[in-house]
This record gives C-alpha cells, sequence and structure tokens, in this order.
C-alpha cells in the first residue's frame, strides 16, 4: 500500500531537480547581433545544470522501464521526458553561448567554400630546415 522509501526519495529528487536548465540556464541576449561576439557573463557557459537534467531523465526513464507498478510508470516517464527536454534546451543554450562568446571576430577568408575543412598549409616554413645528425657508430665495425 505504501510506497518504498527509495522510490519515494527518487520521485522526490526528479520533482525537486525538475527542469534546472529551463530556470537557470541563459542562452545568449537577443539584443546582440547574431554576427557579433557576447560579452563575457552575458549567458551561462557551465554545463553543470544540463547535466543534472540529464542524470534525473535517466533515473525516470529507468524507474519507467524498470518498474512494474503503473503509477511509477508514469511518474517516471513523465518526469524523464521533462527533464529531456529541459537537459536537451540547456546543452543547446549553452553551446550557443560559447559558440558566440569564443567566436572571433575577423570574417573567415571567402576564398573557399568551407573555410573551417581547409587547414592553413604553407608550402615554405618560416625559417631554415634543420636536420638531425646521426654521429653514431654502428655497434658491429
Amino acid at each position: 500500500m505504501f510506497p518504498s522509501a527509495a522510490k519515494l526519495l527518487l520521485i522526490g529528487t526528479l520533482a525537486f531537480t525538475s527542469g534546472c536548465s529551463l530556470v537557470l540556464v541563459d542562452g545568449p541576449p537577443d539584443f546582440i547581433p547574431a554576427n557579433e561576439p557576447v560579452p563575457q557573463g552575458a549567458c551561462t557557459t557551465e554545463r553543470t545544470m544540463p547535466f543534472v537534467d540529464a542524470i534525473g531523465a535517466t533515473a525516470g526513464v529507468a524507474t519507467a522501464v524498470f518498474s512494474s507498478d503503473g503509477d511509477y510508470v508514469r511518474i517516471g516517464a513523465v518526469l524523464g521526458g521533462v527533464l529531456g527536454y529541459s537537459s536537451f534546451s540547456g546543452f543547446r543554450k549553452v553551446r550557443q553561448c560559447r559558440h558566440r562568446m569564443f567566436q572571433p571576430t575577423g570574417s573567415p577568408p571567402s576564398d573557399t567554400l568551407f573555410p573551417w575543412s581547409s587547414p592553413d598549409l604553407t608550402l615554405f616554413p618560416p625559417g631554415p630546415v634543420v636536420l638531425p645528425r646521426f654521429d653514431a657508430i654502428p655497434p658491429y665495425q
């Protein structure tokens, strides 16, 4: 009739930690144009809260999968879905923030179609090439 203490603790923990990424993670501000970098501290760069939501989503889905009681299956499935969405949106906001915060200020070279796929190769090194010397005597002479 009464649920076990472990299941009550799991459901209580998931209920209190649900939606950390939706509430505590800020994406890049909308008033800054998309081609300009975001200043330090304008958005969240840490992934702690999305990881907390991902762990909670995993626990909720595990409760739904391994429970035989119908109420725990529904509660675990709903909490797993909500926390999974919260984790996904948190990781997306952090990725956008990091991309906008650490993007280079200059424009990429326009002579290639995919500038990130072509490395900067130089034909001639900037200084003289010094080859190593091998003055060792062979062991059997």
